[in-house]
């Protein structure tokens, strides 16, 4: 008989497990594991935090309450024993390279790649993440001012039978990168094989391009157009399934969703290169809820099997216990 505690039940034992001290120090354990993100000043006053501590700070404020900086330095004192100025964590926060973000938000993904196993499926898909900052543009033959927005373009691992998805890989921009452009940069990163899905916007050579050379399966919807014969995209159109791609491709919504309905796809930041921070900060912080969820209510597979005179224990699927478990 299967035993799967519902969602909701799983994301209780979260709260009975977790609190906001042991999050920060989740996050601080998966920093020190990447190492200092930029070096320490040898000159001056000595300063209040290692470099570490700031970047895992900074992050845990965001993706827990999307904290501006202000109240950055209200919570100080008592994650950091110690009250920071709130420009200093402005100046930390920028001198963190875009790619150690993207590096401990892939650290998660790989802890969760070691405990689920192989995903069934990809999906590739993004998001606007809003600002405040604002920018004229030409509407109508009229020049007007709009908020200037950015991209989250997320790729997505799915277990169907657990229920599961998280980010395999993300990448913050504006929106004059392409969500095609976007998925070849992610694909070629993480340069893995399997089903890949996406609707009609990744419908591009270059997608499919590199899906083919990992050896995956591009499920793409494809637009009206044909495509030239010795294409790539004309032999990644041969994988086409219907049937699949509506059963697959809608699970991402719900992600993207939860971001939105968290407060977490609008952000108070005004320089490029900060939103494009954030964006990658708020994949991770959905990837950290999931491993959360996950060691909470860990898979065990047991079965016990009589033989003559002794037991031996088998492998089974489908059986789901609560027992907690701990990742280095």
């Amino acid at each position: 008989m299967k035993i799967q505690p519902s969602y909701w039940k799983q994301y209780d034992q979260v709260f009975k497990n977790y609190s906001y001290k042991t999050i920060h120090q989740e996050i601080l354990s998966l920093a020190k594991t990447l190492g200092n993100p930029f070096p320490m000043n040898k000159m001056g006053r000595k300063p209040k935090a290692t470099p570490t501590e700031y970047a895992a700070f900074v992050v845990f404020e965001i993706i827990t309450d999307n904290s501006p900086l202000r109240d950055m330095e209200l919570d100080s004192e008592l994650f950091l024993n110690r009250h920071i100025d709130h420009s200093t964590f402005g100046r930390k926060y920028w001198r963190i390279p875009y790619e150690y973000l993207v590096n401990i938000l892939k650290l998660v993904a790989k802890k969760l790649d070691s405990l689920l196993g192989t995903c069934f499926a990809k999906i590739c898909d993004s998001t606007g993440i809003s600002t405040n900052i604002f920018e004229e543009t030409m509407i109508k033959g009229r020049i007007t001012t709009r908020n200037k927005d950015f991209k989250l373009h997320g790729l997505v691992a799915y277990y169907p039978d657990k229920k599961i998805l998280y980010f395999k890989n993300a990448l913050g921009s504006d929106k004059h990168i392409s969500d095609a452009e976007g998925a070849k940069k992610m694909i070629q990163e993480i340069n893995e094989s399997g089903y890949y899905f996406a609707d009609r916007a990744f419908d591009a050579e270059k997608v499919y391009k590199e899906i083919l050379e990992v050896e995956g399966i591009p499920i793409i919807k494809p637009k009206k157009y044909k495509a030239k014969m010795s294409s790539c995209k004309a032999k990644g159109r041969e994988y086409w399934h219907e049937r699949l791609y509506k059963e697959i491709r809608g699970m991402i919504e719900p992600v993207f969703g939860g971001l939105e309905n968290k407060g977490l796809l609008k952000t108070n930041y005004r320089k490029e290169e900060s939103v494009n921070k954030f964006s990658v900060v708020v994949a991770f912080g959905h990837n950290l809820r999931t491993l959360m969820r996950v060691k909470v209510n860990s898979i065990k597979f047991l079965f016990i099997l009589r033989q003559t005179r002794k037991y031996s224990i088998c492998l089974a699927n489908h059986f789901y216990l609560n027992t907690t478990i701990i990742i280095d």
